[in-house]
């Protein structure tokens, strides 16, 4: 289902609406290395009859891990509750949700990531090939 670009949310939770699809990736001007995003917004009225929009968000990107550069793959999984009143393009609350929910400072987790391995590396050669060259110091002043 293709999402209306304005939607009223009073007569969207009057009539218990639910909205579902995938969007579309080329939709997404603010957001890079998204693969795919699949939403559902329902609405409801609380027993106040206060509109409620709630936002089911999975997506997957690529992202740049920030620790080795390597490209790594980051599942983003929300559910919110968003009190609307005004009138809203659903395509942009969901791009807004969607850049909030991914990290600010992406990195793989410690055993995928290659910086750590490399540094580990490093470690073992350092340990091995180390350069002392005072050693032989004390024995040139006795």
């Amino acid at each position: 289902m293709s999402l209306p670009n304005e939607l009223d949310p009073i007569k969207a939770c009057q009539a218990n609406q639910t909205l579902e699809g995938d969007m579309s990736v080329a939709a997404l001007t603010r957001v890079e290395g998204v693969k795919t995003v699949h939403y559902r917004l329902s609405f409801s009225l609380t027993e106040k009859s206060d509109p409620v929009v709630t936002l089911d968000l999975q997506a997957e990107c690529t992202l740049e891990c920030q620790r080795c550069n390597q490209p790594m793959v980051c599942q983003i999984d929300e559910h919110l509750q968003l009190e609307e009143r005004e009138k809203f393009d659903p395509a942009v609350v969901i791009e807004d949700e969607l850049i909030l929910a991914l990290p600010m400072i992406p990195m793989h987790q410690e055993k995928d990531c290659t910086f750590f391995q490399n540094q580990a590396y490093y470690a073992a050669e350092l340990k091995t090939n180390t350069y002392k060259p005072f050693a032989d110091l004390g024995k040139t002043l006795k």
